[in-house]
């Protein structure tokens, strides 16, 4: 069934399934009982667990990306007003291009053990996972300071540190978000929690931009570290794995939840088919969209704020609330593009891969010839005229590519969004890399290079995707695993249960 309205006679807390599926998969041993009304979102257990993955993302992108605005302050020549005089500060940090451009990507290079998601989530649970991930990040944040003002090379391993937690963020965040939202609400729901991230996007510049000014850029690191801290012990206090492992929640919605879900159990030991997956076309293609999308994201989040110093000549607290511009209409887009795509989904009847195959290429098509019309201006309302404009196709391709991480392989979301994470962390590193090394004088010529590297990616993922892309649950996700020796003979699925 696909639709979250229709209930099983038999579904409940306790109940031993075997295998079950994905919700469109017919089954004989499943009988279907009257339709009842949908539960209301408002007020519901499942709303307030998204509303907390909403701000969980929020937190995720101010640790991530407070550096890219704290070496401003950090690392380039200031204006500063001594009474009516005007004076010219030398940076605490005289970094090089190269340096700045490897101190922004340390994290990306630490998230590069992402792939291990699906065995950390097997032995922690998602929501343990998710409190270890902010908690270390808080710890390691708080170093930065003191780790600068004694050893670089201290702060390389604290910034390494968070990035090793923060890689696993994405991947816990999906596994809990696959585990309490069914399907008939998935988009709009997933529109909205993944809008923290740009959400978090819009407020990073401008409020580690102000908190720089007002008490100086290591602030930056203690304000961002405490909030992690504090978020991991509200995850600790409120967030469960699964709707069947918490308490306060209504039967009735727990049934509610179960039954809209490919896989309505929770007590899971999962054997993850590793061979399949390696050899599927589909988790190529989108590891590949992913690779691409986030070399555009890393120009829009990490490397925005130099680049927009670089043709403005601004200060910190100016760049921060300049590059916020373009995020405000990026979170205001995924919300419509979220509502867009379900009613689109709702009431059309496209197939699903068709759907994301035409979202794909229309987004990156558009995102390439934004990147190559940033080649043929100088004037910056034009530039951020641009950058407006990509922030209105980014959520329509951030949003598909989550979500088909979720729909692609019921039962291992957090292994395949870990691998799809891996792609995009290594997108992070390169990106961040080449622009360092084709940025040495930081010229509008050297930047435009770099805008061209970038449309001509956006060409290759365009033609892979459509080729060999798919957001259909995959057959090799619903059959029997032949990865686990202890499952070769076994008539079930690989997703085992057993009675609570």
């Amino acid at each position: 069934m696909d639709s979250c309205d229709a209930r099983t006679k038999n579904d409940a807390p306790n109940t031993t399934y075997s295998y079950t599926g994905t919700s469109g998969t017919n089954n004989n041993e499943t009988q279907k009982s009257s339709e009842t009304e949908k539960l209301p979102l408002l007020f519901s257990k499942r709303l307030a667990i998204v509303i907390l993955l909403f701000v969980g993302n929020i937190t995720a992108v101010l640790i991530k990306y407070n550096v890219n605005v704290a070496v401003i302050d950090m690392a380039f020549q200031k204006r500063v007003k001594l009474g009516n005089v005007t004076v010219i500060q030398q940076p605490e940090f005289p970094w090089n291009s190269k340096t700045i451009g490897t101190v922004i990507s340390l994290t990306a290079y630490g998230a590069l053990l992402v792939f291990m998601s699906g065995f950390v989530i097997s032995k922690l649970g998602a929501s343990l996972s998710c409190v270890l991930s902010l908690m270390m990040c808080g710890i390691t944040t708080l170093l930065y300071s003191i780790t600068l003002h004694y050893n670089f090379y201290s702060f390389v391993a604290c910034r390494l540190l968070t990035g090793i937690f923060l890689g696993f963020y994405t991947p816990f965040f999906l596994e809990i978000f696959s585990r309490w939202v069914p399907q008939c609400e998935r988009v709009s729901l997933m529109a909205f929690t993944y809008n923290g991230f740009f959400v978090g996007l819009t407020l990073v510049h401008p409020f580690c931009g102000f908190v720089a000014f007002k008490w100086g850029w290591p602030m930056i690191f203690y304000t961002t570290g405490s909030i992690s801290l504090i978020m991991a012990f509200i995850f600790l206090t409120l967030l469960k794995n699964s709707p069947s492992e918490d308490k306060s929640i209504s039967k009735k919605e727990l049934l509610y939840i179960l039954d809209g879900l490919e896989t309505k159990n929770f007590t899971l030991e999962i054997v993850h088919p590793y061979r399949k997956v390696a050899t599927s076309s589909p988790i190529w293609a989108l590891c590949i969209a992913l690779f691409v999308h986030m070399s555009g994201i890393c120009f829009l989040a990490d490397c925005l704020p130099l680049y927009i110093k670089d043709i403005t000549g601004k200060n910190v607290e100016d760049v921060g609330f300049i590059t916020a511009i373009p995020n405000i209409v990026n979170m205001f887009m995924l919300l419509f593009t979220g509502f867009l795509v379900q009613y689109w989904k709702n009431n059309s009847n496209i197939p699903p891969t068709r759907m994301s195959k035409i979202i794909m290429a229309s987004g990156f098509t558009i995102e390439m010839f934004l990147f190559l019309a940033l080649t043929m201006v100088s004037d910056f309302i034009a530039i951020m005229l641009i950058l407006v404009a990509m922030r209105f196709i980014t959520p329509l391709i951030s949003l598909n590519t989550q979500l088909i991480m979720i729909n692609i392989a019921p039962g291992h979301t957090g292994m395949i969004a870990g691998i799809a994470e891996f792609c995009s962390q290594l997108a992070t590193v390169l990106t961040q890399t080449i622009i360092g090394f084709l940025t040495v004088n930081r010229s509008m010529d050297e930047w435009n290079r770099c805008f061209i590297l970038i449309a001509g990616i956006c060409a290759f993922s365009t033609v892979i995707f459509t080729l060999f892309g798919s957001s259909e649950a995959q057959e090799w996700a619903l059959a029997p695993s032949s990865d686990h020796k202890d499952d070769r003979n076994s008539p079930t699925s690989c997703i085992k249960t057993t009675t609570k």
